[in-house]
This record gives structure tokens, C-alpha cells and sequence, in this order.
């Protein structure tokens, strides 16, 4: 019986841990993919912004 509930215990221990590590990877996870598609997002919006610089200033030159 005792060793039964040890086992228990055990097992419960090593689902809690396991679970946490999960939680821990998934968050992390979206975390850096988070950060990818702003840096991604910005790295468009800035390449935009200097074509647009590039057109107005052939548009002001003729």
C-alpha cells in the first residue's frame, strides 16, 4: 500500500513537472515568434517607407 502511494506520488510530481516545462516551452515559443514577426513586420514598413521616400523624390525631381 505504501508503496503504491509513493508511486502515486511520484507520478503526480513527474506530471506537474512535466507540465510546467510545456507551459514554460510554449510560452517561450510564442514569445520568439512574436518578436520574429514584429522585427518582420517592421523590417516591410521600413522598406515601404523608403520607397515611397524614393518615388516622392523622382516625382519632385521632373
Amino acid at each position: 500500500m505504501k508503496s503504491s502511494m509513493k508511486n502515486w506520488r511520484q507520478n503526480r510530481m513527474k506530471q506537474f513537472w512535466l507540465h510546467t516545462l510545456l507551459r514554460t516551452y510554449s510560452s517561450v515559443m510564442i514569445i520568439i515568434i512574436a518578436s520574429f514577426a514584429i522585427l518582420l513586420s517592421y523590417a516591410d514598413w521600413d522598406s515601404r517607407e523608403k520607397e515611397a521616400q524614393r518615388v516622392a523624390q523622382r516625382v519632385t525631381a521632373n
